[in-house]
């Protein structure tokens, strides 16, 4: 697979959306630009670019999207001093132009049967699915009266607002937590990088669909570190 290209147009740049920390100031939306990919320049004196009002007012893991009519933002509705099992759903943006940020919407796990019990609702992505028409949108998740592990689940949305009932997408073979998964389409295949908790690895797994099934590819760890990433 190739890595993605630096902007080709004299004006165009990459946009990098990103939190700060763990401290309620902290779990804020930043924005940050480069022109390589590789260098960036925080906007905003690396202050907030959006505030928060709805759900806990803290968010985390911010994901941007380009849409088929507009951008939207997708990121954890968590606030890390009320604890990491105390997370159970996501905040949504959407905006025309990347400046102004409108139509906030905090969506609560809790109101699906599947996901009534869930404590960690963790690092939201959004593709769009040609097929169904609609964006998927999948995160890490754990239900605490469940024996299964972090695994990855997924829901679909046409507004952003209004979301189907969570199924899970993906769980490792291994039977450890994975979780901050990122999908890619490449060639017709829809290829799956995410990170295992226990073995401080990114590994990858595969699908000839968005929604699945994932299969674990051959020789699937692509890094390992001594630290978790």
């Amino acid at each position: 697979m190739k890595f993605a290209e630096p902007a080709a147009s004299k004006n165009g740049a990459y946009l990098f959306c990103y939190f700060l920390g763990n401290r309620p100031n902290e779990e804020r939306i930043c924005f940050a630009v480069s022109k390589d990919g590789y260098n960036f320049t925080p906007l905003n004196d690396n202050r907030p670019v959006i505030e928060q009002k709805l759900g806990t007012r803290c968010c985390r893991d911010p994901f941007i999207l380009r849409g088929n009519d507009c951008f939207y933002i997708v990121a954890t509705d968590m606030k890390s001093d009320d604890g990491w099992e105390s997370n159970h759903g996501i905040v949504t943006f959407k905006s025309d132009d990347l400046i102004h940020w409108y139509d906030e919407c905090a969506v609560d796990f809790h109101s699906f049967d599947s996901t009534a019990d869930a404590d960690k609702i963790w690092a939201p992505q959004a593709m769009y699915d040609e097929k169904a028409k609609k964006y998927m949108v999948y995160f890490s998740c754990h239900n605490k009266n469940s024996e299964k592990p972090l695994a990855i689940w997924y829901t679909y949305t046409a507004d952003f607002k209004t979301f189907s009932k969570p199924s899970e997408l993906f769980s490792s073979t291994s039977g450890l937590d994975i979780i901050d998964a990122d999908i890619v389409k490449k060639d017709g295949k829809y290829h799956m990088y995410y990170k295992d908790e226990c073995v401080k690895t990114i590994a990858h797994s595969i699908s000839d669909s968005l929604c699945g099934e994932y299969r674990e590819y051959e020789n699937n760890v692509v890094s390992c570190t001594e630290r978790h990433v």
